[in-house]
Order: structure tokens, then C-alpha cells, then sequence
């Protein structure tokens, strides 16, 4: 770049952290669309796949996203039972 244009980047450099906060902020919305899709009830990988990921990660989400559910129902059991347990020990 030319040395009497230089003085250009200074005022430029403020657009370029705003964008790259902007282009920041709209992957991390498109993340949560396509991981609420995955954990949904009725997440399927065709939906995923119609939104252009690929169809092995779409199944790998699938699969991952049912693992999650099955252990926070687990652990919520687990939870639930213990601080029932807790409870009926405090009213004695």
C-alpha cells in the first residue's frame, strides 16, 4: 500500500472489527438453528441435510443428539430421586 494511503487503515480498522463481530454473530445463530433442529423431539437428518450438511455429520449429530437426551433424562431421574430421597429425610 502506498504511504499517503495508510492513514486509510486507521479509519477502516473499526469496519473490520465490526464485521468480523457481525460475521461472528450470524454463524453462532446458524449453529443454534441447525443444534436446535438436532436436539428437537422430531430432529431428523433429512432436515439437516436439506440445509446443506453433509449426510454422515447430519446422522453423527443425530446420534449425538440422542445421546445427550438419553443421559439428561438419566441424570434427571438420578436427580429426582435424590432429592426425594433428601426430602422425605428432612420431614422425619
Amino acid at each position: 500500500m502506498p504511504k499517503d494511503e495508510r492513514f486509510l487503515l486507521l479509519y477502516l480498522h473499526p469496519l473490520r472489527a465490526m464485521g468480523g463481530a457481525l460475521a461472528g454473530a450470524i454463524e453462532f445463530l446458524l449453529l443454534i438453528g441447525i443444534l436446535k433442529i438436532a436436539f428437537s423431539e422430531t430432529g431428523d437428518s433429512e432436515r439437516l441435510q436439506s440445509m446443506g450438511v453433509p449426510r454422515i455429520v447430519a446422522r453423527a449429530m443425530m446420534v449425538e443428539a440422542r445421546f445427550w437426551r438419553r443421559t439428561g433424562r438419566w441424570s434427571g431421574d438420578r436427580a429426582g430421586r435424590l432429592f426425594a430421597a433428601r426430602r422425605k429425610d428432612q420431614g422425619k
